[in-house]
């Protein structure tokens, strides 16, 4: 039997990393899909859809993650520095504005860098001292 990877857009393969991150991968391409499908059925109501894929961001949910690993996690991302929420919030308020009124079924990464490299869930798994080998 034949050892196979299954790729999702971008290159990262999901069967690499453990079930939570398969899942948040499967999740997070979801929202692509949703966010595409949406713009093209809203588009006629002059309605625009976008999304946000956000990298790792201060907050309640990361906080155990960045404890572990956030010296590591920072150094990774080529701006250097974790994400605040305020970083998000200026993408947003950008994407509502009438200004970019003709913008819509797009995703915006706001990750400081981070997608240019496939580093992220190894060191995600080596802080958690988990192994990426399936």
């Amino acid at each position: 039997m034949s050892k196979r990877d299954v790729s999702m857009p971008g290159g990262k393969g999901i069967w690499r990393t453990n079930w939570v991150f398969r899942c948040q991968t499967i999740a997070k391409y979801a929202i692509v899909g949703l966010t595409e499908a949406a713009a093209k059925e809203l588009a006629g109501y002059q309605i625009t859809v976008n999304a946000i894929k956000p990298g790792i961001i201060r907050s309640a949910l990361t906080q155990g993650i960045l404890g572990m690993a956030e010296d590591r996690l920072a150094e990774a991302t080529p701006l250097k520095r974790i994400g605040d929420p305020e970083d998000i919030a200026k993408v947003v308020s950008m994407l509502v504005q009438p200004e970019t009124s003709f913008v819509t079924g797009i995703s915006v990464v706001v990750d400081g860098g981070f997608h240019l490299f496939n580093e992220m869930d190894q060191v995600m798994l080596d802080a958690l001292g988990q192994s990426s080998k399936a």
